[in-house]
C-alpha cells in the first residue's frame, strides 16, 4: 500500500510539471479564457485514470490532483503579466477592425464596379450619325448585384414591367432613340443630324466692313452731282438676327448754281463763266439692323434704321476769296453745314467664306435739324476775273438759297466687303 501511495504521489508531481511546461509554451498563444478549459482537461484526464484505480486509493489521489490543479492554475495566472493581458485584448480589437475595414473596402469596390458597368452599357449604344442608321437593339450587359443594389434593380424591373409605356418611350415612332439625362429611356427626343449639316450655335460676332459707292442730295435750287463716297462700318451681333451697326462715310459732291439762282445780266451769254464748287460731307451713323435669315445662311437680306450726324464744308480757293472780297468782304468766308437726321436702310449680305462676305445697301437720310454758318456767295460760282460783276441771288430764290443746302435730305448707295471674327 505504501508503494502504491508513493507511485500516486510521483505520478501527480510528474503530471503537474508536464502541465506547467505546456502552459508556459502556450502562454503567447492562449487567451485568459482558455486557462479554465485546460485545467478542466487535466481534471477529466485524472478522472479517467482514477476509474481504473482501486476504490480505496481514489480519495487520497483526488486530494493530490485537486491541489496540483489549483497550484498549476495559480502559477499560469502569475506567469501572464498585465501587459500581456492588454496585448491580447488589443489583438482582439485589431482583428475586429481589420474585418470591418475589409468589409468597407469590398463595398466601395462593388459600387465602383457597378458604375463602370452602367457606363460601359451606355457607351455600347453607339449610333452611327453619318449613315443615319437607327439603333434597334443594344448589347445587354448583365451584372450580379447584391444587397441594396439588387433590391433597387429588382424594383426598377418591376416598375418597367408594370408600366409598358416606359419601354415604348425608349424609341420614337420612326425608331429614333430617345434620350434623357439618365440614359436611353426618356421623354425628350433629340434628332440625329449629319455632322456636315449640323448648324452652328449662335456666338456673338464682330464685323468690320469697307464701304464704297456714291451719294446724292435732293435739291431743287443747286445743281448737285455725286463724285464718290467711301468709309468704314462696324457691326456687333446681339442675336442670330439682330445686330448693332455704326460707321462713317466720307462723300464729295460738285455744287453748281442753276440759271434761276443767279441774277446775271445776259445770263445765257455768261454761262461759260459759271463754275462748280466742291462740297465735302462726313456722315457718322449708328443704328440697328435686322436680318431675315440666320447667321449661317449664305444669303441674308436685311433692313435697318438709325440716326446720323452730318458735317459738311464748302471751301473757297484763294482766287475766289480775293474776287468775292472786291464786292462783299463778309461773304468771302467758307461755309460749313451740320445737322442730325434719321435713316432707314435695306440691303443684302452674301457670304463667301465663314469670315468674309460681300454686301450692298441703300440708305435714305431724312434731316431732322440743321444749321449753316452762312449763305453761299453767288459770286463763288463765277470764274474769278471773268469780267462779270455784281452777280448776286435772284430775288425770287434769295431767301431759299441762303441755308437750303443744310436742310436737304440725301441718300447713299454703298457696297463693300465685310470681315467677321
Amino acid at each position: 500500500m505504501n508503494l502504491s501511495r508513493y507511485n500516486i504521489v510521483a505520478l501527480a508531481i510528474l503530471s503537474s510539471i508536464a502541465l506547467s511546461q505546456v502552459s508556459v509554451a502556450r502562454a503567447e498563444l492562449v487567451y485568459e479564457d482558455d486557462l479554465d478549459s485546460s485545467a478542466g482537461k487535466i481534471v477529466e484526464a485524472d478522472k479517467a485514470e482514477r476509474i481504473n484505480e482501486s476504490d480505496d486509493q481514489a480519495p487520497q489521489r483526488s486530494q493530490h490532483v485537486s491541489k496540483n490543479t489549483n497550484d498549476s492554475r495559480e502559477q499560469e495566472r502569475k506567469d501572464i503579466s498585465k501587459s500581456e493581458m492588454l496585448r491580447r485584448q488589443r489583438t482582439r480589437e485589431e482583428l475586429k477592425n481589420e474585418d470591418l475595414l475589409s468589409q468597407k473596402l469590398e463595398e466601395l469596390r462593388l459600387k465602383d464596379e457597378m458604375k463602370r458597368t452602367d457606363k460601359l452599357a451606355k457607351e455600347s449604344l453607339d449610333i452611327s450619325s453619318n449613315e443615319n442608321t437607327v439603333v434597334q437593339s443594344a448589347p445587354v450587359v448583365s451584372e450580379q448585384r447584391v444587397g441594396s443594389a439588387a433590391m433597387q434593380n429588382s424594383s426598377q424591373l418591376q416598375s418597367d414591367a408594370q408600366n409598358p409605356l416606359n419601354n415604348q418611350m425608349a424609341f420614337g415612332p420612326n425608331g429614333t432613340p430617345r434620350y434623357d439625362n439618365n440614359g436611353i429611356k426618356g421623354s425628350s427626343e433629340l434628332s440625329v443630324k449629319d455632322a456636315s449639316q449640323k448648324e452652328e450655335e449662335f456666338n456673338q460676332r464682330v464685323g468690320i466692313s469697307l464701304r464704297g459707292g456714291m451719294g446724292n442730295i435732293s435739291d431743287a435750287i443747286y445743281n448737285i452731282q455725286s463724285k464718290f463716297a467711301f468709309g468704314l462700318g462696324v457691326s456687333v451681333d446681339i442675336t442670330d438676327y439682330i445686330a448693332f451697326v455704326g460707321g462713317w462715310t466720307y462723300s464729295q459732291y460738285t455744287l453748281g448754281a442753276s440759271n434761276g439762282i443767279l441774277s446775271v445780266p445776259y445770263a445765257f451769254s455768261y454761262q461759260q463763266y459759271q463754275r462748280s464748287l466742291q462740297l465735302t460731307d462726313n456722315t457718322f451713323d449708328v443704328g440697328v439692323r435686322a436680318s431675315i435669315m440666320k447667321s449661317t445662311s449664305r444669303v441674308r437680306p436685311f433692313i435697318g434704321a438709325g440716326v446720323a450726324y452730318r458735317r459738311g464744308y464748302i471751301n473757297y480757293d484763294q482766287n475766289t476769296q480775293n474776287y468775292i472780297k472786291t464786292y462783299d468782304p463778309v461773304g468771302a468766308q467758307d461755309v460749313s453745314i451740320s445737322g442730325f437726321s434719321g435713316y432707314i436702310e435695306t440691303g443684302i449680305d452674301f457670304k463667301l467664306t465663314k469670315n468674309i462676305g460681300l454686301y450692298g445697301m441703300f440708305r435714305y437720310y431724312n434731316t431732322l435739324s440743321s444749321s449753316q454758318s452762312g449763305p453761299i456767295n453767288p459770286n463763288a460760282f463765277i470764274t474769278p476775273y471773268s469780267g462779270v460783276s455784281g452777280l448776286g441771288y435772284n430775288n425770287d430764290v434769295r431767301n431759299q438759297a441762303g441755308t437750303q443746302l443744310s436742310k436737304d435730305n440725301f441718300y447713299q448707295l454703298l457696297g463693300g466687303v465685310t470681315v467677321t471674327f
